[in-house]
Order: structure tokens, then sequence, then C-alpha cells
């Protein structure tokens, strides 16, 4: 389905953030995730896919046809991206950000349909972001920006679903409910996730890639991975030092 085959990217003069980097996404995953180090690609690797960067080297295909050839509006409607946000963004209402999703459907001057408000006001409602729909984004917390941001990522409606770290900020209610959303929607979409959350993406993945050092070093099943050699070429430290029962999470909570 989503195939990358040699890709190389660096920033400006500096060293290649991401190598050689030749990956298949085959047609039955919905949930994938990708993990590593900081600083070892994730992010990079969403935004090419998203076509926001553009690799020097290589070349991208989604069902065989080049991500190149689709044109921005055909892009917007293939893919949709949740990234950090960006300060332009506080001077809108939620409402107002959940709309630009729509965009990309719309005639120039159009007015939103009858099917666009029902996409609206569902994806408003599943990220709990109903409430706050009037509100700027600047009056909002951390964790309820990123719902407004990934309610206008939902809103879309696209086939990929690229999310760079779409816990981040989330209270454990709201991270239980995003793990169940994602689930619900992944039935209809295909969707990408690169974080550090990886108790999230224990739950969540169905098919696991690890990047070091801007190279792929693992594609496989989740399970496999945490259990591992993988894991500690990846990270440096032994799997069992992220489970409930390690003794050195204990010790940093004792008194």
């Amino acid at each position: 389905m989503l195939e990358l085959d040699e890709i190389f990217f660096h920033y400006r003069n500096e060293r290649w953030v991401l190598q050689d980097l030749s990956l298949r996404i085959k047609e039955g995953y919905k949930r994938v995730g990708i993990v590593g180090e900081n600083g070892s690609g994730k992010s990079t690797l969403l935004k090419i896919i998203a076509r926001i960067l553009q690799p020097q080297k290589g070349n991208l295909f989604y069902k065989g046809k080049d991500l190149r050839e689709y044109s921005s509006r055909e892009l917007a409607k293939l893919v949709s991206f949740l990234g950090p946000g960006n300060h332009l963004e506080l001077g809108i209402t939620v409402l107002e950000l959940a709309k630009l999703g729509r965009y990309p459907y719309l005639s120039f001057m159009s007015p939103l349909s009858r099917e666009d408000w029902r996409i609206i006001d569902w994806a408003l409602e599943i990220t709990d972001m109903e409430r706050f729909k009037h509100k700027f984004l600047i009056e909002l917390s951390s964790g309820e920006k990123q719902r407004a941001r990934l309610a206008r990522a939902l809103v879309q409606d696209t086939n990929l679903l690229l999310l760079d770290e779409p816990t981040t900020f989330l209270d454990p209610r709201h991270w239980v409910k995003l793990l169940e959303v994602l689930k619900d929607v992944s039935k209809q979409r295909f969707i990408l996730i690169a974080s550090h959350d990886l108790s999230f993406l224990r739950l969540f993945a169905e098919h696991i890639y690890c990047l070091k050092e801007g190279r792929l070093v693992y594609d496989g099943e989740p399970y496999s991975f945490w259990d591992s050699s993988f894991f500690i070429q990846a990270f440096g430290v032994e799997p069992e030092i992220l489970k409930p029962e390690s003794s050195i999470l204990n010790s940093s909570h004792k008194g």
C-alpha cells in the first residue's frame, strides 16, 4: 500500500537524518507505529510522507502511484497530518480549526454542506471538544489543544492519518479515550503513529518500525520487538525497565 524506496534526507548542510530508508507497509495493516530515540528520524519520516518535506533522494508510492504526482488538493484528500501545531492557530476557535479540515473538499467560497457539518460534529464529539468549540485555542490547556488538532485531522477524513506524538499532554482519561477512538477509526483508514509513548503503541500497533540514526533496524510484530535485542539496540536499555514491576521504576517513587 505505502512504499518508501531508498529515502535520504537532511536539513540544510547537516548530517543525514534518514539514510537509505526503505519500507513497505502492506495493505492489511491498519495500525502501525514508528519508534526510535530522539533524532532517529521519526517525525521527519511522517513529514516526508505528508509531503511537508521533500527527500534529497528516494521515492514514495501509495498503491503504486508516486506521491509527487498528486496535486496539493488530491494529497489533502489522501493524507492528514497531526503535528505540534503553530502559533497561527492560537488566534482561531476550536470550531474554526476543525472546519479547516473540510477545505480540500470545497469549491472557492462554497459553504459547508450538511455532510461537512456531520463530520465536524462527529470529530468534535469523539475528541471531547464539543463543549470547547467556541473557545480560542490560546485559551485552552496543552492537552485540549492537542485534542483540537486531532479533531481537525479527523475532519479531513483521509485514507492515511499520520500522527506525531498524539498522546503528548493528554491526561489518563483522554489517553484511554484516544486509544479507543483511534482503534475505531482504524477500521476505515490507515493510521501511522510516531511516538515515544511505547505503552500506547504496545496496545495500539499491529506492526512496528524502529529507526536508529535514520536507518530501519526493526520491521515486524510489536510483541517480538518489546522482547528482543532490537529494543536494546534502539534504546540502549533493557525492555524490562519499562514494565510496572521494574525495580528501577519502583525505586524512583520511594520517599
